[in-house]
Parts: C-alpha cells; sequence; structure tokens
C-alpha cells in the first residue's frame, strides 16, 4: 500500500473521531495528517512526511489555541456542576475544622469556601450551607448561596 494512502486513512479516522469527540485538536491532527499525506503524494522522504505532520499540527494547535474556539474550549474546562449552589446540611465539625455534612441522602466531606469564615454557629449540626464548589470528592461550601 503507497505511503500517502495509509497518511490519508488516518487523516480520515481523527476527523471521523473529531465528529463524535466535539473538540478541534483531532481535527488539527486529522489536517497534520492529510499534510503528510500530500507530502506523500509528492514521493518526498519518510522523515520529511513526518516532519510536515508534525509541523502542520503543532502549527494547527497554536493558531486553535489562540482563536476563539480555543478559548472557548477552555472555558468549558471549567467546572460545571449541578451540585453547585445545592443546600446541604451540617451533621458535625471536625477537630480540623472541616465539615461533614448530608447531601443527596449520604454523607460527605466538606470544607468552607473561605476558612476564616468559620464560627461555631455556621459550623453547628443542622445549619444550611450552601455548595460553591467540587474538589475532588470534598464539598466546598459557604453560608450563602452563590
Amino acid at each position: 500500500m503507497q505511503a500517502y494512502v495509509i497518511w490519508f486513512v488516518a487523516a480520515f479516522i481523527l476527523v471521523g473521531a473529531e465528529l463524535l469527540a466535539g473538540t478541534f485538536y483531532l481535527l488539527v491532527v486529522g489536517l497534520g495528517l492529510a499534510a503528510g499525506g500530500c507530502v506523500a503524494l509528492l514521493g518526498l522522504s519518510t522523515g520529511t512526511q513526518i516532519a510536515v505532520a508534525a509541523f502542520v499540527t503543532v502549527a494547527g494547535i497554536v493558531i486553535l489555541r489562540r482563536t476563539r474556539a480555543g478559548a472557548m474550549l477552555r472555558s468549558n474546562k471549567q467546572e460545571v456542576s449541578l451540585d453547585v449552589g445545592q443546600a446541604v446540611q451540617v451533621i458535625e465539625r471536625k477537630p480540623d475544622g472541616s465539615l461533614r455534612v448530608n447531601y443527596r441522602g449520604s454523607q460527605w466531606d466538606a470544607e468552607f469556601e473561605a476558612p476564616p469564615a468559620l464560627t461555631e454557629a455556621s459550623a453547628a449540626a443542622g445549619t444550611t450551607l450552601y455548595i460553591r464548589a467540587l474538589r475532588g470528592t470534598r464539598l466546598v461550601v459557604a453560608a450563602q448561596p452563590a
């Protein structure tokens, strides 16, 4: 099989995967592979094909990260959680200042968003707090909803 066919088949597979993934990065890599295929079609060496494919891919990713589409991808990485803003009930305050709260029928570890604001009243059992964020499996809570 000719080298350019392999390049183009790989490019089409990545572009197809891009349609499923929804990021533009696989599309850029697919374009890099297509560029490698074009170079192979011209009959240049394998090293040149790889170098052109790599250059087009890296240049495309740099361009993508500087465009509006790249900014949208980065903003979508920010935590989007349906839990943010939900109320939790304090079960207990631990000696280290962390909390044990009841949320969705189970107990979770929690911590205050701003530790200096921690008071006995805001951490008393039965107090309602609101989820501000998630850090791993730990809820970050505050006295006021977000």
